[in-house]
């Protein structure tokens, strides 16, 4: 696994614009990544950009590639968020993966950096650093949630058997399979 400084690559994010379905289909067909399951209209506990609160609908796409998770992801009802910002189709940012979130925070003194803060509705804790990388790219830092990683782990599952088939899926898929297992 790639690692960092401050942990290991979960993900490389990918903002889009346009259709996600048919952009998750083309890195399926060109790349062999998938499937990719697919999340409409995302709603978040809490999602502060920029110290502003903001109401985004995110609709995602998550395959694996080998280790690395592929994320897809667009803001769809204009709401501020860090997909707005510079980026068309291309690769937007690295995610990490850590143990506590407020601990790597303050360990990389990153306090001063923090670009977006965001809870999901699962409780799935991320901020997002601006420019953290070279070539201006975004560092996303999630934290480790068990119901979030279980997801994940469902996903890397159906990756390893996949059979090029239905390369993009609905997310109920992978909820109903996370309740047969």
């Amino acid at each position: 696994m790639l690692q960092t400084t401050i942990g290991p690559i979960l993900q490389w994010g990918y903002a889009v614009k346009g259709d996600i379905q048919p952009i998750a289909e083309e890195y399926a067909k060109k790349l062999g990544v998938g499937p990719f399951f697919l999340m409409k209209n995302a709603t978040f506990k809490e999602f502060i950009h920029k110290g502003e609160p903001q109401e985004p609908l995110i609709q995602t796409a998550i395959a694996y590639w080998g280790d690395i998770q592929i994320e897809l992801s667009q803001c769809t009802n204009g709401a501020i968020t860090h997909h707005m910002l510079g980026h068309k189709n291309g690769l937007h940012h690295v995610c990490v993966a850590v143990d506590d979130l407020d601990d790597t925070i303050a360990r990389f003194n990153l306090e001063d950096k923090i670009m977006q803060t965001v809870v999901s509705s699962g409780g799935q804790r991320n901020i997002y650093v601006e420019n953290y990388i070279p070539g201006g790219y975004h560092l996303e830092i999630a934290e480790k949630n068990e119901r979030t990683f279980k997801a994940f782990d469902l996903m890397k599952a159906a990756a390893a058997t996949w059979d090029g088939t239905r390369p993009v899926r609905n997310m109920n898929d992978l909820i109903e399979a996370r309740g047969k297992s």
